[in-house]
């Protein structure tokens, strides 16, 4: 069946000397997996440019319900990046995301809220001529959302540990290790009412920031299977503290 589908870039790897092997999350499909032949050729219609990180394409493809990879058709960029290419904090931070939203959104069943949010908020950040340090926290707590275990906003005086395995905050947590102490605790509590939108107004300590993204890469690890260790944080901790 031939069929029209907006779709957001999460992976690719080289499948043969000229062909590709790219994942995406599409709106009518939710994830598939394509093979592109011929992508890696010089003036390929299909060229290996369309599958950067987190591009957003109009695709025609053939899908097949149960089939393994499916094929693109056609594909085309409907609105270009424009500072993202060109800003390193903002590179970094993309590839950063991709890495998150290729671990954690794995599922067939399409969700067009969740489409729609990466979309809109990648455009904000491609938008921002501002402060974009707090965008990534942002933008994990209100994907955890989506996902299913959106931080309990119960924060009080009496209240003022965050257990990453309950997802609320407490007055005591188990581990060490599990847990976000006052004061991170207490930006984290702030953040949850952020909207993205207005990730470009927050303001975090760079050491209590650090602290947080740490700890937010600790929740989706404890909360999805198979979430391995990111090998973009490194880059992103430097880019953004250099």
């Amino acid at each position: 069946m031939v069929d029209k589908t907006e779709g957001i870039v999460f992976h690719r790897i080289r499948y043969s000397d000229t062909s590709l092997i790219v994942r995406i999350y599409t709106e009518k499909f939710g994830i598939q997996s394509y093979i592109v032949k011929g992508a890696l050729r010089k003036r390929a219609p299909l060229g290996s440019a369309f599958f950067q990180n987190l591009n957003h394409l109009d695709l025609v493809v053939s899908h097949h319900t149960g089939k393994g990879l499916q094929h693109i058709r056609e594909a085309r960029i409907p609105q270009p990046y424009e500072s993202i290419p060109q800003e390193i904090p903002k590179s970094a931070m993309i590839l950063f995301l991709n890495e998150v939203l290729n671990k954690s959104v794995k599922t067939e069943e399409p969700d067009i809220r969740l489409f729609r949010f990466i979309i809109s908020s990648i455009r904000l950040l491609d938008a921002c001529t501002g402060n974009l340090s707090a965008f990534h926290l942002v933008f994990m707590l209100r994907l955890s959302g989506f996902l299913g275990f959106h931080p309990q906003n119960n924060y009080s005086d009496k209240a003022r540990v965050f257990d990453l395995q309950s997802g609320c905050f407490a007055s005591l947590a188990g581990e060490i290790s599990c847990q976000v102490d006052f004061p991170a605790s207490e930006y984290l509590f702030n953040l949850l009412t952020v909207r993205m939108e207005e990730f470009d107004k927050v303001h975090i300590p760079p050491e209590i920031r650090m602290e947080l993204l740490g700890k937010l890469v600790d929740y989706y690890r404890l909360h999805i299977p198979g979430f391995t260790a990111l090998k973009s944080y490194p880059v992103l901790h430097q880019v953004l503290h250099s």
